[in-house]
């Protein structure tokens, strides 16, 4: 009996919709940045819109999908080929965010004569897993702040813990990053806290952090049983206006983390993902 109650969700602080379905229209923009010694390379921006559709039981779950259809080009129409496709579910007491993510071509602005060095044949690829677990997720509900699914009713916050894998392949033809092509592994742990203030019957915003510790290298050094402790952090923020059955929201996804290569040269990799929505909750 204690432990079916423990699950129970506080409905004082959490509204389930009753309708059993919800539908989802989107604005998106997601892509990576990779720095080396002070220098930002930069892919062409990705603009796209999506739709998705949500259904409500045991175990809520939505699918959906964005095309990309426009793009920032720096003024010498150098061009970014992508592939950038992530998955972000917000349960009860679990967040999960995978990535399969490759970029092949990267600029850098200088910052005086306002020219762009262009890299073609830098490439970027990682694929990835985050798992992390909201502790009071029975009063907080992150469904709410990112998946637009239940309605927030009161103020709250909780502790997350969150484990994570990763592996990447840089090809840094052209660059100074490194001299030969090299793949990374890392694992480790993050915690942080998340909480959401609602503002009144309509206005709700939520912000959420977590900062941990990878253990990994590169591919090589890590068969060597040579080991690096790399930083890791994920920012996340909504904000959202409720009017009954429609929900506004913009919410953001920010990822920062760090590899080596075999040499030992750090590269940062920095992963935002912004997005503008409406959501309908209906019944079929």
């Amino acid at each position: 009996m204690g432990q079916i109650a423990a699950q129970q969700r506080d409905s004082t602080y959490v509204y389930t919709f009753k309708q059993r379905m919800w539908g989802q229209l989107y604005g998106v923009t997601q892509y990576l940045t990779i720095t080396h010694e002070g220098k930002s390379y930069m892919p062409n921006i990705p603009v796209g819109f999506g739709a998705s559709v949500g259904w409500r039981g045991k175990h809520s779950m939505s699918i959906g999908g964005a095309i990309n259809v426009a793009q920032t080009t720096p003024e010498n129409g150098f061009r970014t080929r992508s592939d950038d496709f992530q998955w972000h579910n917000y349960w009860r007491h679990v967040i999960v965010d995978a990535y399969y993510q490759k970029y092949k071509g990267f600029y850098v602005e200088l910052p005086d004569d306002q020219q762009y060095l262009n890299y073609p044949e830098l490439t970027m690829q990682q694929i990835g897993l985050d798992i992390t677990y909201v502790w009071n997720g029975n009063r907080l509900s992150a469904a709410t702040a990112f998946d637009q699914s239940e309605l927030q009713l009161r103020s709250a916050g909780s502790f997350l813990f969150g484990n994570s894998l990763f592996w990447h392949r840089v090809v840094p033809l052209g660059t100074d990053v490194a001299g030969e092509p090299f793949e990374n592994w890392q694992a480790g742990f993050s915690a942080g806290y998340m909480y959401t203030w609602v503002l009144g019957r309509r206005w709700a915003m939520t912000i959420g952090s977590t900062v941990g510790a990878n253990i990994g290298n590169e591919s090589v050094l890590l068969r060597r049983g040579k080991l690096k402790v790399y930083p890791i952090s994920v920012g996340r923020i909504s904000v959202l206006y409720n009017c009954g059955t429609w929900i506004a929201a913009v919410q953001g996804v920010f990822t920062n983390k760090g590899i080596h290569s075999a040499e030992g040269q750090q590269v940062n990799i920095y992963m935002p993902s912004l997005q503008l929505g409406i959501t309908k909750h209906f019944n079929l």
